[in-house]
């Protein structure tokens, strides 16, 4: 019913008489103090559902939602650093830290969490993406400061690098265009593969 109050009026009693049915009364709390906006408990009932509830995937994800709205990145990342040394092959938690390495500009970091997700299963779509944006990322950082030859044959190392995972993104999220057009739209134009780049063209004049 949504009723926030009376959810947290009963919660006390079913925490100390749920049995298996704790994490989910704890899940309920959470859902409460959203309701009202309370952003304090909020936080301090999802860590004690992290650290209570191991097997629920109702915390980790919000606690990182949490903390990467309010640009707390370094904060999002300890929790999933924590969250990995229980389950290192964890994908939930290894996709977050990707995400949120590349957020914070360790591009290298990113590319090779990214990479272990990708050994572990080779069919979801956003690894790739975060590793080709990584290379990508690399190659605007070069463009800013890139002058002699050795400078743009490193520059066109990472547009080759970035290129087949933003392939292998289009192969999985066809309907991404949104995120695998304009780069690869940017990666044939560097590499000068002018029947590709025609085709990004003009699905990018289609937007």
């Amino acid at each position: 019913l949504k009723d926030a109050d009376k959810t947290l009026q009963y919660a006390p009693e079913a925490l100390q008489n749920g049995g298996d049915l704790y994490c989910s009364t704890l899940q309920y709390m959470a859902n409460a103090y959203q309701w009202k906006k309370d952003s304090v408990n909020y936080l301090n009932i999802l860590k004690r559902g992290f650290h209570s509830c191991r097997r629920s995937l109702f915390f980790f994800p919000r606690i990182v939602d949490y903390f990467t709205e309010k640009n707390q990145l370094d904060s999002a990342l300890v929790f999933t650093n924590e969250a990995l040394k229980a389950d290192s092959t964890h994908l939930l938690y290894l996709f977050a830290k990707s995400t949120l390495l590349l957020n914070m500009g360790d591009n290298d970091g990113s590319y090779a969490v990214s990479e272990k997700i990708i050994a572990l299963n080779d069919t979801l779509a956003e690894p790739y993406y975060n590793a080709g944006t990584a290379f990508i990322n690399k190659a605007s950082k070069q463009e800013e400061t890139a002058a002699g030859r050795a400078d743009k044959l490193t520059l066109r190392r990472y547009y080759e690098n970035a290129r087949p995972y933003f392939e292998r993104y289009r192969q999985l999220a066809p309907d991404q265009q949104d995120k695998w057009v304009p780069s690869l739209y940017r990666i044939y134009l560097n590499l000068n593969m002018g029947r590709q780049f025609e085709e990004m063209d003009a699905l990018m004049k289609q937007h």
